[in-house]
Order: C-alpha cells, then sequence, then structure tokens
C-alpha cells in the first residue's frame, strides 16, 4: 500500500485525493463521480464521490488519512457496515460527500465496476486513467440508462432506491431504457405521489 500524505495544506479540492488512488492496487473513485470525471476530466457535477478499497486496511488507513485532514462524519447517512457490505461510512470532506465502499475482501478495479447495476456508472478512475465497460461506452454515447437486471436491483435495494437512482440519471439527461421505462410505469402506479421528477 502506498504511503498516506497530508493533504491539509493544499488548495481545497477533490482532486487532492488523487494521488492515493491507484487503478491497479486501490483505492479508485468509481461510479458516477468517475463518469463525470470521463464525461468532463474533473469531479465538479459530482454530489458525492464513491471510493473503493482493495482490502480493508486499506480503506483503515485512508479514513484516518482524511480524519486528519479534517474530514467529518456524515451523519445524514446510515454508518457503519462491516467491511464487506457495501458502504462503510459517509464523510464529508472538503463540501464533498465521500461514500467509502468495501464490498470483498480482496477486490480490483475491475471486479467493482462489473458488479454495478447500472452501466452508465461502470466507470473507475484514479485521476489518471479511467476504466470503463464496453456497456458502459455504448450507453453512454446512446444516452440509455440500462440496469443489468433491474428486478435483482429492486429486490436487492428496495424500490425507493432504485426510483431514486433513476430520477438522478433521468435528471441527467439518460432516457430510460423499455425494461427501465415499464418498471416506473408499474412504479408510479404503485407509489402515486412519490415518482416525481422535479
Amino acid at each position: 500500500m502506498k504511503t498516506m500524505m497530508n493533504l491539509s495544506h493544499k488548495p481545497y479540492n477533490i482532486t487532492n485525493l488523487l494521488p492515493l488512488m491507484d487503478l491497479n492496487n486501490g483505492p479508485w473513485i468509481a461510479g458516477g463521480a468517475a463518469l463525470n470525471f470521463h464525461q468532463d476530466g474533473n469531479f465538479l457535477n459530482a454530489n458525492d464521490v464513491d471510493i473503493y478499497f482493495a482490502n480493508k486496511a486499506q480503506y483503515q488507513e485512508f479514513k484516518q488519512t482524511l480524519y486528519d485532514c479534517g474530514a467529518t462524519d456524515n451523519h445524514q447517512q446510515r454508518q457503519g457496515n462491516d467491511y464487506g457490505h457495501g458502504a462503510l461510512c459517509w464523510l464529508n470532506y472538503i463540501g464533498y460527500v465521500l461514500n467509502c465502499v468495501g464490498f470483498r475482501s480482496e477486490e480490483t478495479a475491475i471486479d467493482c465496476i462489473n458488479s454495478f447495476d447500472i452501466t452508465v456508472c461502470q466507470f473507475a478512475t484514479d485521476g489518471k486513467q479511467v476504466i470503463h465497460t464496453p456497456e458502459a461506452i455504448g450507453d453512454l454515447e446512446t444516452g440509455t440508462l440500462h440496469f443489468i437486471d433491474v428486478n435483482k436491483s429492486i429486490a436487492d435495494h428496495g424500490w425507493d432506491n432504485v426510483e431514486r437512482r433513476i430520477k438522478k440519471y433521468i435528471k441527467k439527461g439518460f432516457l430510460p431504457d423499455s425494461e427501465v421505462t415499464i418498471k416506473l410505469m408499474l412504479g408510479k402506479k404503485n407509489h402515486d405521489e412519490k415518482f416525481r421528477i422535479t
């Protein structure tokens, strides 16, 4: 693992974290923030930044480095999953919400993006390079919002979570594919007042 650095003396920008990132060994940024980086070369339009780790020791060292640089717990988000079960903690850092995530005892960036259920989220970066799936690029080019298996996503995460993410990507300009559109129509019928894109 690389040596963590003190970031507190640098200008306030999320790119301060990039020297700590490494697509080959972790940690790395993945999902929507990595998509933003692929499109714009920065993280300015990211609402939050999902940071993934190759292992638990790397996560613990990274989290401590962030605390040392002034990061604080974000108490609006759920905290405290054990390593290997998704979101580990949410931190506030220089105007961003960082979601620290760990799913497996040993993980690679390729494993990580291949596990994502929305194709246009299948991006990862360390600020030097970006990796993605072929499906991610294809759906990005056509502006299509496609879930790998929308039924499984609803079963795993619940309708409210899936609905929130669908709305988020519609606001970004993506159009739902036919399967997602059907789920939206059923969801709107079943959750009448809840589904509103504002």
